[in-house]
């Protein structure tokens, strides 16, 4: 009779501990706003495939005297989670031109791009500790959003990002352009 309980325990214990199992995904999404530039890049990254979309702004139109009125309040209370929340509601006043690629896993942009992940917290860190003391008077602003699969958002915005200024968002950034560029049939970024 032991055996047999020994036995159904094993079972049970490899049931529970495979479907426990949560696979490593995330979501890394990468919008960029000013004169320069004004698009999106979104990478998602799941146990089954990854893919890039990028999505181009055609136009954008104005928002509602509600939605105004939540982004001023949203702004005021200047919550953890405020930015991400006001972004939400931009957004739905946006139209963009979208483009969808799937990455192979054996890619080098996978491996740039979990590598990015995997060291978000230093990078974040890091610009909190050395923040970015430029004058900058032209040019465009990055917030880069991450969500795993927990369900964390968490966010690192910067200004005119470059090879000296922020080494890895240009590297991320620069990477997944040049990917983009080289691999759409007909890009919609320039």
């Amino acid at each position: 009779m032991k055996i047999k309980d020994l036995f159904i325990y094993v079972i049970l214990f490899s049931f529970i501990s495979g479907y426990s199992q949560q696979d490593y995904s995330y979501e890394l999404k990468i919008m960029f706003s000013g004169m320069i530039e004004n698009h999106k890049i979104d990478y998602q990254k799941s146990e089954k495939e990854s893919r890039i979309i990028v999505s181009r702004l055609v136009s954008i139109s104005s928002s509602s005297e509600d939605d105004y009125q939540k982004m001023k309040q949203l702004i005021a209370e200047n919550k953890k989670d405020a930015l991400r929340k006001v972004i939400q509601i931009t957004e739905k006043y946006k139209e963009y031109k979208r483009d969808t690629l799937n990455i192979g896993s054996q890619n080098s942009l996978e491996k740039t791009v979990t590598d990015f992940v995997q060291n978000w917290n230093r990078i974040k860190n890091d610009m909190e500790s050395n923040p970015d003391k430029r004058i900058i008077l032209d040019g465009y602003g990055v917030v880069i959003f991450l969500k795993t699969n927990d369900l964390n958002y968490d966010h690192i915005s910067a200004r005119n990002p470059s090879s000296t200024s922020h080494p890895e968002i240009f590297d991320l950034i620069s990477k997944m352009k040049a990917f983009y560029k080289k691999e759409a049939e007909n890009p919609i970024l320039e």
